[in-house]
């Protein structure tokens, strides 16, 4: 009979309910090129542009490069090709994505003024600039450990104030207990007569399924000024809204009855995430030169207030027909500082038929820090941030050939990863390329663009009975098609 321990203490269960870490920080820092069509085309190198209602992302001084007003509306619509393969296994995944984004801006002309500038122009824009959706997993078969043996050493060297949330469940459903001795064990670690440590028998199916979705908005108020032609200047405030769910299954099944003492056990945990974050932007876009056009702005840091949910269940079943089900749930609220971000931005045109720019971020994510109003200490979580965050630089590059009415487009962007624990080299990049086409005439436009993005992780699964990391490597292509539609008046 398995001496199952009930804790069901308020105290621990306050103090496990805490999940975040340094990849929420991380997570809700990172933008992408997810604009318009014509924006995502050029692979997002518009800071330097200006006269598009997505460059405002980048930088709010394109506002002022407007001549009048405009209205536009784009639909993204996309699919996230993943794969995932873990102990040497590979499973396909897929997710499919759909959002749109809208840009509205009028202009107010000036009387002459000493400063020379024409007119204020003011607009809003609402852009998607992440989309979490995804769908990855993995289902293997292990001869030689379980996730059980990382939770074991959880609750033998923790005291149960600081124990993990799945090693809390594991604790309450009897997947880790006591021997006659009070000693800590599983089904496949624990104790022979001698006390000697025995291990096994493995042979497990091992199955993961993580489906995440959710999106961040950034509504943009803003407002941008010209002045002769020859400097822009603009400013915005930016309310983002957050979105975010990750339900995260796993299940380990002994289908072959090697393990006399286990059938199965199933977790489930998922985190549910909504917020809204404050920042404000500032840039210019200067003419030195006739067809040279140069960028500089600057993105505050978002301050972030989060509502967190995190319900978590076990069902643990064993040979005696006995099973046993644990259920916690967690409802919180914590303060996210995302790091602010740099953006310098070049643009060529050769003959006013081709157009070529280029932009270079940089973003500190060690800056971001998470903390609490209730006076709950975040300490060790921001030194990981500290600890496996990084300084980032993106690059993006786009292209226009116009012929008439008609633009042609392509472009490049390179993201690279806010890990410290990736390479600095090439394979750690998230990577897109794109190209597109428009039509225009005096009043009206109509974008299309395709992008093709990849993007390589890997996710932390457990460590080993032999203190060995496992790790699953996932790449995730992901096609986004994008319609725009917009009026000029």
């Amino acid at each position: 009979m398995k001496k199952i321990l009930v804790i069901g203490s308020l105290v621990a269960m306050v103090s496990i309910a805490r999940a975040q870490d340094y990849t929420d920080a991380v997570r809700y820092s990172e933008h992408f090129n997810l604009g318009d069509a014509r924006y995502s085309a050029m692979g997002g190198a518009f800071s330097a542009l200006g006269n598009n209602h997505s460059a405002i992302l980048d930088n709010p001084a394109a506002i002022g490069v407007f001549k009048g007003a405009s209205f536009e509306f784009s639909l993204n619509n996309g699919m996230n090709l993943n794969k995932t393969t873990f102990l040497g296994a590979t499973q396909q995944n897929r997710a499919y994505l759909f959002n749109g984004n809208v840009g509205l801006l009028f202009k107010v002309d000036l009387p002459k003024n000493e400063l020379n500038a024409k007119y204020i122009n003011f607009s809003y824009t609402c852009n998607r600039v992440n989309d979490f959706k995804s769908n990855n997993g993995f289902n293997v078969y292990n001869n030689s450990s379980s996730l059980t043996d990382d939770l074991l050493y959880d609750a033998q060297h923790n005291n149960i104030n600081n124990v993990g949330a799945i090693t809390y469940n594991a604790l309450n459903t009897g997947l880790i207990y006591q021997d006659k001795n009070k000693n800590l064990i599983s089904d496949f670690i624990h104790n022979d007569s001698l006390g000697n440590t025995v291990y096994g028998p493995y042979g497990l199916n091992q199955i993961q399924k993580l489906v995440v979705s959710g999106r961040i908005n950034e509504n943009s108020f803003g407002m941008g000024s010209n002045f002769n032609d020859k400097f822009y200047l603009g400013g915005s405030l930016n309310i983002s809204t957050l979105e975010y769910t990750e339900k995260d299954s796993y299940s380990e099944i002994d289908s072959k009855d090697v393990n006399p003492t286990f059938n199965s056990f199933n977790y489930t945990r998922t985190i549910k995430d909504k917020g809204t974050g404050i920042s404000f932007k500032m840039g210019l876009i200067a003419i030195p030169v006739k067809d040279l056009r140069i960028a500089l702005s600057y993105h505050s840091p978002t301050v972030w207030t989060i509502d967190r949910e995190t319900p978590i269940s076990m069902d643990f079943s064993y040979p005696t027909n006995n099973s046993s089900h644990f259920d916690t749930s967690y409802v919180y609220s914590y303060n996210l500082y995302s790091p602010g971000k740099v953006v310098a931005g070049l643009a060529y045109t050769i003959k006013k038929t081709l157009l070529l720019s280029a932009d270079y971020e940089f973003q500190k994510y060690t800056n971001a820090m998470i903390s609490s109003s209730d006076n709950y200490d975040y300490t060790s979580v921001n030194n990981d941030i500290s600890k496996n965050a990084r300084i980032i630089n993106n690059l993006k590059f786009g292209a226009e050939l116009r012929l008439g009415p008609v633009s042609l487009r392509g472009g490049a962007a390179f993201y690279q990863s806010p890990y410290s624990y990736y390479a600095d080299g090439f394979k750690d990049y998230r990577v897109s390329y794109s190209g597109g086409i428009g039509l225009k005439n005096e009043n009206f436009y109509i974008d299309m663009a395709v992008v093709n993005t990849s993007v390589p992780s890997y996710r932390y699964i457990y460590t080993d009975n032999a203190g060995a990391t496992l790790h699953s490597t996932s790449k995730s292509n992901i096609t986004n098609v994008i319609l725009t539609v917009g009026l000029k008046y």
